[in-house]
């Protein structure tokens, strides 16, 4: 059985009330098809496991196999069969809007008036690291109202969910999934990374499609090896001619050096906090040591209680592999 494949849910469970009717949601499921077309076009064998309505709203690149679910317990057996059939995926996303509750069904169909009985269903997504290995790159994703939520509620729920099932990563944003009418129809979400960090992501849906997919490929079962390469690398000299970071590769090394930022000044900066004075004198002159022996030369602040450290290549005005590999190493040490 291969595994170089990426497993896709999208669109929405249901759970039946009686033989006739169901409780289902409002997702469609574009997103998972745009991410199918974004892989398929890279090469990838793709399996997009939708809803029928998914498939037939959309239209899914020919490349893409489709395999369908409708209820909640049709969904659950379908991932075990998928991996069965086809072993663990590389991949796995889940764009599906899974249902949160059940009820208890109803023998035929109701012709009168009755009380439905809720009862909460098992996290599906909390056993997919068990499930697909840990090996696997899974993408979990997580979508709040914005009338009864903030913006700290919908990262608090991304770092919530990557710590309880395990994710490399969850997409969060806030309902409904449409454009932003201030953006010239643009999406706003953003990548909440396993260390609790999270980048914003802007565009259409195809082009946060295509972003996303990068990412995930970019980390595929390399954070740890690229990690390690970056803080066991020396910084070498540097000079006008020194090559400066593209955005694209900030983004990919943004990944790796975890709790850093980029400032729109352009530099690599992070914070720490200590319970008093001395401890962060210490952290300071521990960071001196390193820099000297890389001859790279972070900006220190400090003060009672804290340290920020901001990075940046002089010679270039900008950001060069130097500012990442120092930053790795201070990572090692803090």
């Amino acid at each position: 059985m291969g595994k170089d494949y990426v497993l896709i849910t999208a669109g929405g469970t249901s759970v039946p009330i009686d033989g006739v009717r169901k409780i289902t949601n409002s997702a469609k499921g574009a997103l998972g098809v745009a991410l199918a077309k974004a892989y398929s076009s890279l090469g990838w064998e793709v399996k997009l496991f939708c809803t029928e309505m998914t498939s037939a709203r959309y239209d899914v690149s020919p490349g893409v196999e489709v395999i369908h679910y409708d209820t909640f317990d049709e969904y659950v057996s379908g991932l075990q069969k998928i991996v069965d059939t086809h072993g663990q995926p590389s991949i796995a996303l889940s764009t599906a809007a899974v249902s949160d509750f059940g009820v208890d069904r109803h023998p035929g169909k109701m012709h009168v008036l009755q009380t439905l009985t809720f009862h909460p269903l098992p996290k599906v997504l909390s056993t997919w690291r068990e499930q697909f290995g840990r090996n696997c790159y899974i993408v979990g994703f997580k979508l709040l109202d914005p009338e009864t939520e903030t913006f700290d509620d919908l990262l608090s729920a991304a770092r919530s969910q990557n710590e309880r099932a395990h994710l490399d990563l969850t997409v969060a944003n806030f309902k409904p999934w449409g454009t932003n009418k201030k953006n010239d129809g643009k999406r706003d979400l953003y990548l909440v990374k396993s260390d609790g960090s999270h980048i914003p992501l802007s565009g259409s849906l195809s082009e946060i499609s295509e972003r996303l997919v990068d990412f995930t490929i970019v980390h595929l079962n390399r954070s740890e090896e690229v990690n390690q390469s970056l803080s066991q690398k020396v910084c070498g000299p540097c000079n006008k001619l020194t090559p400066r970071l593209t955005e694209e590769r900030i983004a990919e090394l943004l990944f790796e050096v975890s709790s850093w930022k980029c400032s729109s000044q352009g530099s690599l900066f992070r914070e720490w906090k200590f319970p008093d004075f001395a401890l962060a004198l210490a952290f300071v002159n521990k960071v001196a040591v390193l820099a000297e022996q890389e001859n790279h030369h972070p900006d220190i602040s400090f003060g009672w209680g804290f340290v920020k450290l901001e990075l940046s290549t002089y010679a270039i005005k900008g950001l060069s592999e130097n500012d990442f590999i120092l930053a790795a190493k201070i990572n090692e040490i803090a």
